[in-house]
């Protein structure tokens, strides 16, 4: 399937969300070798998004800045309108983003029938709350008949620019790469219930310093001043907190280099999966079960188990409902320590 085809994905989503999503480009890229795939998405997620080989352009709204409310809109209409899309894939399920390619004009619009916006599609597709996100995403492109054959899991390419940075911040951290295994922890959160207490990350980041292993706490500039507390805690040089240090595409290309990344239920998770690297992902409020845990061979997921408030969000939330925040406080380090540590292991017998 070739041609002059022009598709846009509209997600304006969490970080997270976008990276998952795609799948969706990387598919129609290889059913449409020569069409134009275009993105719209908020400008975090569009400066990771830059650049990767099956998206040709990234309009960038900012609905929580700049193009807050309804001149931005408006802007963002004429803007889609003038690329002459021939179908809007529409992962997102509000109403903006459907009324956004209805009012653009564009004749195809695709979305599932949960959206608020439902109606406006010219094609509407089940969403599925038991599969992966990245199966629901995936099943947008079934009105196409494009068949995605192997291409599940996000894919994030190295970038020698971002590969060049990360060098020389290695350098100036004494080396981080030489000798010991090198495993970041992305302790941040948007949400406060799912934030793996910071006491529990020094406890994993001094018992991994303990066995010989480099710890690096990355993040957002909104991560900093936690992570330079868990960094002052440990008070150790094994710990390197790059924080607020790195861009998005950057800290992409540092997690690539790890060993293994423990994170919470947000985005470095499914950055980690995207190039590759192994994943611990932590879960309190909520769960593996909404879609959105890690999907590598090797990946696992920890939580507690039998609680009855759990989950009660499924986004999380600034407190816990009931003030005990048992899901996250119960969570001991020791088994996700002793996990991290069997494949450490396992890596250095196999080398």
């Amino acid at each position: 399937m070739t041609g002059s085809r022009r598709f846009l994905v509209f997600h304006t989503a969490f970080i997270g969300d976008l990276v998952l999503m795609l799948p969706v480009t990387q598919a129609l890229r290889a059913a449409y070798p020569d069409a134009w795939i275009g993105v719209v998405a908020i400008p975090a997620a569009g400066s990771l998004l830059a650049g990767h080989p099956s998206i040709d352009d990234v309009i960038v709204y900012d609905k929580k800045g700049s193009d807050r409310g309804a001149g931005g809109f408006l802007r963002l209409v004429s803007r889609i309108r003038s690329l002459h899309a021939h179908v809007a894939i529409v992962p997102h399920r509000s109403v903006r983003s459907a009324l956004a390619v209805w009012f653009a004009g564009i004749p195809r619009r695709i979305g599932f029938t949960t959206s608020a916006g439902a109606p406006l599609f010219t094609d509407r597709v089940a969403y599925l709350p038991a599969a992966h996100e990245v199966d629901r995403d995936l099943a947008l492109l079934t009105p196409l008949g494009v068949d995605p054959h192997d291409v599940r899991r996000p894919y994030f390419p190295p970038s020698p620019a971002d590969a060049a940075v990360v060098d020389r911040v290695a350098g100036l951290t004494g080396g981080m790469f030489t000798g010991a295994p090198l495993i970041a922890l992305a302790p941040g959160s948007v949400w406060f219930t799912k934030r793996w207490p910071a006491r529990h990350f020094v406890s994993l980041a001094l018992g991994l310093g303990a066995a010989g292993c480099r710890v690096v706490l990355v993040g957002g500039p909104e991560d900093r001043t936690m992570c330079d507390q868990i960094a002052a805690a440990c008070g150790d040089a094994s710990v390197t907190n790059l924080a607020g240090a790195l861009t998005l595409r950057q800290s992409a290309e540092l997690l690539r280099r790890c060993r293994l990344v423990v994170t919470n239920d947000s985005a470095p998770l499914h950055i980690a999966g995207a190039v590759g690297t192994t994943t611990f992902a932590v879960f309190g409020a909520t769960v593996p079960a909404f879609g959105f845990g890690p999907l590598g061979p090797f990946d696992r997921t920890f939580g507690v188990e039998g609680l009855s408030c759990r989950p009660c969000a499924i986004h999380g939330g600034t407190r816990c409902p009931i003030g005990t925040f048992d899901c996250m406080e119960r969570l001991a380090p020791d088994e996700i320590l002793q996990a991290a540590l069997d494949l450490v292991q396992e890596h250095r017998e196999e080398r």
